[in-house]
């Protein structure tokens, strides 16, 4: 059952991103080189997210008591990716696509941004099955590991290997709330830059960083109530947002 599990994820990582393209050409008339330009859109905003959260776990953040650490930690990764991937669509939409920024465009281009982020960890799901899988048939005894992380090597791959059947989907769902979050996300912004208003962006932002901290502080991984909400919050914002940029767009 685990490997049902495993299998419908991985096909889910790497269909999806082509599914979400191929609807919004085929039902919202957009454009397969506007989901290409969402997709170097994320991948530039990750060439500053990555090294930025690098320089910030070296930093000497001391909270002032233990319980404030985490709730801490989790405002700044989520500022973090809010300010970066926000910023980079701002950036997309003002100098790279001047006469691409309506609301159907804003959709392509959220939907390149959160499929390539999806297919990524498909990628990386894939290759980390492969070399487990590998490793198990090969045996970690014979790969040459020092005797000394040799314990731990076999701990990591047996915990692969004996998680919830249902562990693998919950990255399904959470991406299912994600990408329309990229989306409404995407639109918002579009919108501020058509409008030539900033408060869009800004919004945007604090929208990203409220649900990357949420991640961080209740690390989703297991059945609880929170998940529920975080799944329910993400859906319902993407949701209000695209519903309110779509009537404004409508009465203009």
């Amino acid at each position: 059952m685990l490997g049902l599990s495993y299998g419908a994820a991985l096909t889910f990582y790497l269909v999806a991103p082509l599914a979400i393209g191929w609807w919004t050409r085929r039902y919202r008339g957009g454009a397969w080189w506007l989901f290409g330009v969402g997709a170097l859109t994320f991948l530039a905003s990750q060439m500053v997210h990555l090294p930025l959260l690098q320089l910030i776990g070296k930093l000497p953040i001391r909270p002032p008591a233990p319980w404030l650490a985490l709730p801490i930690n989790g405002a700044i990764i989520g500022l973090a990716a809010g300010l970066c991937e926000e910023w980079a669509r701002y950036a997309t939409f003002r100098w790279v696509l001047p006469r691409n920024r309506t609301f159907r465009d804003a959709l392509s281009v959220g939907a390149g941004h959160g499929g390539v982020e999806v297919l990524l960890l498909g990628l990386l799901l894939g290759t980390g099955l492969i070399s487990a899988l590998a490793w198990q048939r090969a045996g970690l005894e014979n790969l040459g590991l020092p005797a000394e992380q040799l314990p731990l090597a076999k701990a990591r791959l047996a915990a692969m290997f004996q998680i919830p059947v249902f562990l693998p989907l919950v990255g399904v769902v959470e991406r299912c709330v994600t990408v329309p979050f990229h989306v409404a996300m995407t639109t918002l912004v579009a919108h501020g830059v058509r409008a030539g208003r900033l408060w869009p962006v800004w919004l945007a932002v604090a929208l990203h960083a409220g649900l990357d901290a949420f991640v961080v502080l209740f690390k989703p991984g297991s059945l609880d109530w929170r998940i529920a909400v975080y799944y329910l919050a993400g859906a319902a914002v993407s949701a209000a947002v695209l519903v309110w940029i779509s009537r404004r767009e409508a009465r203009s």
